[in-house]
């Protein structure tokens, strides 16, 4: 099985996202998760099609760990979530994927971004020179008060997209405007905004070069 060159064929047929799983979630999920090895080779058609990996990230040893010790010590209820799906789990993996995108050039977009952690891995990779764009394809994808705080914090996004999914493309699909307007409201300047939408988007991506 070629998958390397189906992902990108699919990829240059306009299905131009492919979502990773870095974990099983839960035990009963077997077979969601990708091996590291099989994501490097992912990113590196990612890279080469100027396709978007959309990560749910977290370490699956740390999480199946936590799963069989809780189970074990009959501590099963929801209260007892985050102690599986824990701050370390989302530190380690999110430091390793990005890493692993950075030597590759591949574009992610980071789901469930849930811990500090996970933010400072972010943050961490911006300081390094990494691009980051704010994609809001569908209703509930954006929280505003997580928004108004990143922004407060100083960590704004180099680039805005909309519909990064077959999903944002088929149904709730928020337009640019409005994406661009969201961000004019929590306080980005009009400069700022235009050159997400245009100028900078233009230097990150290769379809738009010579149009910003």
């Amino acid at each position: 099985l070629d998958l390397p060159g189906q992902i990108g064929e699919a990829i240059q047929a306009g299905f131009s996202t492919v979502k990773i799983f870095t974990t099983d979630i839960t035990p009963s999920r077997k077979g969601r998760m990708v091996d590291f090895g099989d994501i490097w080779e992912t990113f590196q058609v990612l890279a080469a099609n100027n396709g978007l990996g959309v990560i749910h990230s977290e370490d699956n040893d740390i999480v199946m760990h936590m799963y069989g010790k809780l189970i074990r010590e009959g501590r099963t209820g929801f209260e007892n979530m985050a102690e599986v799906h824990n701050t370390l789990s989302e530190d380690v993996s999110f430091r390793r994927v990005i890493r692993l995108a950075e030597k590759v050039g591949a574009a992610l977009y980071m789901m469930h971004v849930s811990a500090a952690t996970g933010v400072s891995a972010i943050q961490e990779a911006r300081r390094r020179g990494v691009w980051f764009d704010l994609g809001n394809g569908r209703t509930g994808h954006l929280r505003w008060d997580i928004a108004e705080k990143v922004l407060k914090d100083g960590f704004l996004p180099d680039t805005f997209s909309t519909g990064w999914t077959p999903e944002g493309r088929a149904a709730q699909v928020v337009d640019f405007p409005n994406v661009i307007s969201k961000f004019l409201l929590l306080g980005m300047s009009l400069d700022q905004v235009i050159a997400c939408a245009t100028s900078t988007a233009a230097r990150v991506f290769p379809v738009f070069q010579g149009r910003g």
